[in-house]
């Protein structure tokens, strides 16, 4: 479950749920007579709910054992990214199409999504195929397994410097994105700090079930249109930077206004939901959260610990 729990320790909460995402991570990738491609997906997340964990104790574990630990899960999930990024262009072209059909053309369409649909069957074929790029990634789960993380104190204490470090870093990324409008990669950046804060709300769930239900559910939707405006800019930059594949003409220049003008749509759509989240200063926020905490640690044990959905 991830998610702390009352009758334990900060501490031995944050090595719990770190020690579950690798152990399912592993049976995922190891599972034969399963659907690879899907287990792969899911470790990616699963994955990612590790490093926003270590994010939430970062302060507790210091700089350089964090840079260390994060970079390993970091370097884990990359290596299993291509094949669920190559899939992703497929699904945003499909719903540009489903959106704005009536300014595409559908030859356009087409032709795009038939080389889009090959590159993915390559990558496929060339991953699936290889059982030593998940074999790798198990090797490296399983040596991830033994690490014991030093987190040291109990309470909100541990969690405090990590949870301001992600809400100010969602700030200021909120920010950068605000000064270089045309930025995806400013936007990018700033949906990544949106999932460590989602991710560790996740994890403090039980401590404000029906408070931190909400706000994680705001949390999502940002993540959303910051995660669909960043798939609709990856789209352009294949179609502008492959001419081979996609060779210019007036119809794909079409189809390339619309998925940008697309983009910019959910762009607009993050504002007031990220001004809304992140109105608050750092230091009240998690002060807030401290109490919370500690509130909870006085109520005993009769509160639901039924997971986020």
């Amino acid at each position: 479950m991830y998610q702390l729990k009352q009758d334990e320790s900060s501490a031995d909460g944050i090595q719990r749920v770190v020690d579950e995402q690798i152990a399912e991570s592993i049976a995922l990738l190891s599972d034969n007579g399963g659907d690879r491609d899907v287990a792969i997906h899911e470790t990616r997340k699963k994955i990612k709910r590790i490093r926003a964990a270590l994010r939430l104790v970062r302060g507790a574990l210091g700089e350089p054992l964090f840079q260390q630990e994060n970079g390993r899960f970091r370097d884990i999930g990359r290596q299993l990214a291509p094949l669920r990024d190559s899939f992703v262009l497929l699904e945003t072209l499909d719903g540009v199409w489903a959106e704005r059909r009536a300014a595409i053309d559908p030859t356009a369409y087409t032709q795009v999504r038939g080389q889009l649909m090959a590159r993915y069957e390559a990558v496929q074929q060339q991953f699936l195929g290889d059982d030593g790029l998940v074999e790798t990634a198990v090797s490296a789960l399983q040596t991830a397994q033994t690490i014991t993380l030093p987190i040291g104190a109990d309470g909100f204490t541990p969690l405090s410097y990590g949870l301001r470090h992600t809400y100010r870093l969602g700030r200021r990324r909120m920010a950068q994105a605000q000064a270089y409008p045309g930025s995806a990669e400013a936007f990018h950046e700033w949906r990544k700090a949106v999932k460590y804060l989602w991710h560790q709300l996740e994890l403090l769930h039980p401590i404000w079930p029906g408070y931190l239900t909400e706000l994680a559910l705001q949390l999502h939707t940002l993540s959303g249109h910051l995660g669909n405006a960043h798939d609709l800019a990856e789209l352009n930059h294949v179609l502008w930077q492959n001419p081979e594949q996609f060779p210019p003409s007036p119809v794909l220049t079409v189809l390339q206004q619309q998925i940008t003008d697309h983009q910019r749509q959910f762009e607009a759509m993050a504002w007031p939901v990220g001004r809304r989240l992140y109105a608050e200063r750092p230091l009240p926020f998690t002060n807030r959260f401290a109490i919370y905490y500690a509130v909870w640690q006085t109520e005993g044990s009769s509160n639901s610990q039924t997971p986020l959905q």
